[in-house]
């Protein structure tokens, strides 16, 4: 599947499809999508300003449009835009691509500036609203204004920006300190690079590297590495760490871990330390997703979940709804999510995949491998 942006060729295909997906769950009545004036037309709404709207479109490899997601600000809420216009063809349905287009709208929002993202459904759409939910949405009470009348069931998500903590992070780390301490992790071998030895592993994908320490032992171990990070601090001490080393020639690159940018079944192992248990439930769910989708068939997906410690619940902090912390002290932790993982949040978390192996450190840290189907 491709992802392109709306153009005004494929107006009438989106109608049609969105017609289409109203019809069969009876909302093809007024006070719908169905009945909007612009239906015809939507990249006239779309392209109009592109600084507070846009719309993705999911084409075959043969450009057929089979689905699509919008998003527009709201004027109801500040800093708000809505979620607007999921739909897919029948003959995608059910395959996953409802949360890959989800989660381009969440980084879509972010860069427009958003704060929160809201939505209107029906009961009708009871498998959009389990989606709705599952991606971290919590139901309100109806709003004083809505978009569209017919519309009874009403949701919102708080979108949080990870990259400016870890920004903030990374430049107040002494860069010296940090290479100094990259030593240790030259040649570092451990449990997992043994099971990747074992399975024939070659390349390898450090999600969130930080400053590199696991970049650097997976490399200095022979295997073929890329890594990203959110953060361009990080990327920037990851790259000068490496060259001290002779390995200058590492793709490193800015990424979000829910949108990482690579192509499909680009790597025979992908490993994330240390990162899920700074995600909210629903953002972890997505980037296990994603990362997933880099892997190939096969390949192998490295999870490492810090131990909770007494400190961690104790630091003055706001707690959301799925039980993610958000530090509001003056530490340095000020900003930063954590969400504590014991064995049965990581289950939860992992239920759907192939678990290969599971274990404890010495640190204490919880690690497990799956494999890709």
């Amino acid at each position: 599947m491709k992802i392109i942006d709306l153009t005004p060729d494929y107006d009438l295909a989106l109608a049609e499809l969105i017609r289409n997906n109203l019809k069969k769950y009876k909302l093809d009545i007024p006070g719908t999508v169905y009945f909007d004036d612009n239906l015809n037309h939507l990249s006239d709404f779309y392209l109009a300003e592109p600084e507070k709207r846009h719309y993705f479109l999911m084409t075959d490899d043969d450009n057929k449009l089979v689905g699509g997601i919008g998003l527009a600000e709201v004027s109801f809420f500040d800093e708000c835009c809505e979620l607007q216009k999921l739909y897919l063809s029948d003959e995608v349905k059910g395959l996953g691509h409802s949360y890959t287009l989800m989660s381009l709208v969440d980084n879509k929002a972010k860069e427009l500036g958003y704060k929160r993202i809201y939505l209107e459904t029906h009961d009708n759409l009871a498998a959009a609203i389990h989606l709705y939910e599952k991606c971290g949405f919590l139901e309100i009470e109806k709003p004083e204004y809505v978009v569209h009348s017919t519309m009874n069931r009403f949701f919102m998500k708080d979108l949080l920006d990870y990259s400016g903590y870890w920004e903030k992070c990374w430049h107040e780390e002494n860069p010296e300190e940090l290479y100094r301490y990259l030593e240790c992790w030259n040649r570092h071998s451990d449990t997992e690079m043994e099971v990747f030895a074992q399975h024939g592993i070659k390349s390898i994908c450090d999600a969130a590297c930080g400053f590199g320490a696991h970049t650097l032992a997976l490399a200095s171990n022979g295997f073929e590495v890329s890594a990203f990070d959110i953060s361009e601090k990080a990327v920037e001490l990851t790259r000068s760490g490496l060259k001290k080393y002779g390995y200058d020639d590492i793709e490193v690159k800015i990424a979000s871990i829910t949108s990482t940018g690579y192509d499909d079944d680009s790597f025979d192992a992908v490993t994330a330390y240390s990162v899920m248990d700074h995600l909210t439930q629903a953002d972890a769910k997505t980037a296990l997703k994603e990362l997933m989708r880099i892997i190939k068939p096969g390949g192998l997906l490295l999870l490492s979940f810090d131990t909770a410690e007494e400190e961690d619940f104790l630091c003055e902090h706001d707690t959301l709804s799925d039980g993610s912390m958000v530090y509001t002290d003056n530490s340095s932790r000020s900003g930063m999510l954590y969400l504590p993982y014991d064995s049965d949040r990581i289950q939860q978390l992992i239920d759907r995949y192939d678990l290969l192996k599971q274990w404890t450190n010495k640190k204490g840290n919880q690690l497990v491998i799956l494999q890709k189907k």
